[in-house]
C-alpha cells in the first residue's frame, strides 16, 4: 500500500452514502486537499491511514464501517493526536448525536450544518 498523499492534506471518510462522498470529494479536491474512503480492506492499516491524515470525517447514520466502534478505534491510536475528527448525523437522531459526544475531542454537526460548514472545514485543515 503506498501511503504517499502528495504533499496535500488528507481527509479520511467513513461515509455510506457515494453521492455525498462524492461531493465532498468534489469541494475537497477544489480546496486542494485529497480524500479517502476507508474500506473495510483499510482497517488492517487504518493506524497508519489515520498517521498521516489531518481529518476524518465519519457519517454517524453510515452502517459501513459502525461509526461510534470506528471512531472509538481510531481514538485508541497513537497516530491520532493530531487528527481531527468531525461527525455529521441526520437532525432526527438526537441519541446518536448525544452518544458521539460522549467520545470527547470530536465535532458533532447535523447534516444540514455539516454541508454548511464543509467548505471552511477543508480550507480550514490546510492552514
Amino acid at each position: 500500500m503506498n501511503l504517499n498523499q502528495n504533499d496535500k492534506p488528507l481527509v479520511l471518510l467513513n461515509i455510506d452514502d457515494l453521492i455525498f462522498t462524492s461531493k465532498i470529494s468534489i469541494l475537497a479536491k477544489q480546496t486542494g486537499v485529497k480524500t479517502r474512503s476507508i474500506t473495510k480492506a483499510d482497517l488492517d492499516h487504518l493506524e497508519d491511514l489515520v498517521g498521516i491524515s489531518k481529518l476524518i470525517l465519519v457519517d454517524l447514520n453510515a452502517s459501513h464501517l459502525k461509526p461510534l466502534e470506528f471512531i472509538k478505534n481510531v481514538q485508541s491510536f497513537k497516530t491520532s493526536r493530531d487528527v481531527r475528527i468531525i461527525c455529521f448525523v441526520s437532525h432526527i437522531h438526537h441519541e446518536l448525536k448525544k452518544e458521539a459526544e460522549n467520545f470527547g475531542d470530536i465535532t458533532v454537526f447535523s447534516r444540514s450544518q455539516f454541508v454548511d460548514e464543509l467548505e471552511g472545514i477543508l480550507k480550514g485543515i490546510k492552514e
